[in-house]
């Protein structure tokens, strides 16, 4: 019995990435979405289902430990933000909070505080925020 579903199991998951696409266009088609989300973000959403959450909560964890480190790993945070918004991208408050986090409280704890880092840091922040425009073209607190 193990062995079926071992060998069933890359099936589905074949399956269900290719149905994706064909929901997608069926919701647009009806005007059911809010913001165009490419597939493979749809197909990651879906095969995580009710663990999504649990995820999200590990990844804000893990962000939020980092940043209250004596030297934390700011390379991770723009990729961590980035993923977190990918499984919940529907949250305005979510895309704001994450580009201050970005362009404000990681350029403050950058080890090498310079104008140019700075700017780096807060034109990364800038491009969070226009991607979580982008997938809520409809928020008033986006805008």
């Amino acid at each position: 019995m193990k062995r079926a579903w071992i060998l069933a199991a890359p099936l589905l998951l074949a399956a269900a990435f290719a149905f994706s696409g064909h929901l997608r266009k069926a919701r647009d088609r009806e005007g059911l979405t809010q913001a165009e989300i490419p597939t493979g973000r749809t197909a990651g959403v879906a095969l995580l289902g009710g663990f999504r959450g649990l995820y999200v909560d590990y990844l804000w964890c893990r962000v939020e430990g980092q940043l209250m480190g004596s030297r934390p790993p700011l390379h991770l945070l723009p990729g961590t933000y980035r993923l977190i918004g990918q499984l919940q991208h529907r949250y305005p408050e979510l895309w704001i909070y994450t580009a201050f986090r970005l362009a404000l409280d990681a350029a403050a704890a950058a080890p090498d505080r310079s104008a140019e880092s700075d700017w780096v840091w807060a034109l990364r922040g800038i491009a969070h925020l226009q991607e979580g425009i982008r997938l809520n073209p409809d928020s008033a607190k986006m805008k």
